[in-house]
């Protein structure tokens, strides 16, 4: 380890212009092949090296720990709602609806979603219902259009100094860039267990045979 805990001193110990892109690259003939004194532990004392370690950092929010961020069918729909009521208030007009996704089968390809795709939509009113679902294309298919833009924005307002801890201040930050495309901020917890208690209290699934074949499922 250096001699020194200082970044700055680091960096100053170690290139003769820390501005230089030359010394940045280490392409400085003056400062290339810069030595540091090194500290060394007393030869009686046991050192131990820890090569990865886990740390629970998890801030506390209103004297409440943040809740657990959960991906299944009941998550699924619960943020889907607000969405979904939208369509209905705007455009009470229309009833048929179809929804774009990838594949994986622990999120949308699974008996689970299944089930609430039968069930959630008719109580908004639409009566024919379409799930298509995509290859994987790691944000670059057709159902990551809005994504991607998203993730652009929040990279576009970091590089411009703000700090985009949670998804609360993301939401916020994405408001006041003026998008166009509609936001909606959901509490997770308490619907989430709605709809959980829901496909609790619904029938006993049963696995759909060559789920993984579909590419497209209707209601």
């Amino acid at each position: 380890m250096s001699a020194t805990k200082n970044i700055e001193d680091m960096v100053d110990a170690t290139m003769c212009n820390p501005k230089s892109k030359l010394c940045a690259y280490g392409e400085c003939k003056d400062c290339v092949y810069t030595t540091h004194q090194m500290l060394r532990a007393p030869e009686n004392i046991e050192v131990a090296i820890t090569q990865w370690s886990l740390e629970d950092n998890a801030k506390i929010n209103n004297g409440e720990e943040p809740g657990k961020r959960r991906h299944d069918p009941p998550a699924i729909w619960a943020h889907l709602d607000p969405v979904l009521e939208m369509v209905r208030e705007r455009h009470p007009d229309i009833n048929r609806l179809h929804v774009f996704s990838d594949g994986p089968a622990t999120l949308y390809k699974q008996k689970g979603n299944f089930y609430l795709l039968s069930q959630e939509p008719f109580k908004k009113g639409f009566q024919d219902i379409s799930w298509n679902f995509f290859e994987a294309s790691h944000g670059k298919g057709a159902p990551d259009g809005v994504g991607g833009t998203f993730r652009r924005s929040a990279d576009r307002i970091v590089q411009h100094g703000e700090d985009i801890p949670n998804a609360e201040t993301m939401f916020h930050q994405l408001k006041k860039s003026g998008t166009s495309v509609e936001l909606f901020l959901v509490g997770e917890e308490e619907e989430v267990e709605k709809k959980g208690q829901e496909m609790l209290d619904g029938p006993q699934f049963v696995p759909v045979k060559g789920t993984m074949k579909i590419h497209l499922k209707k209601k």
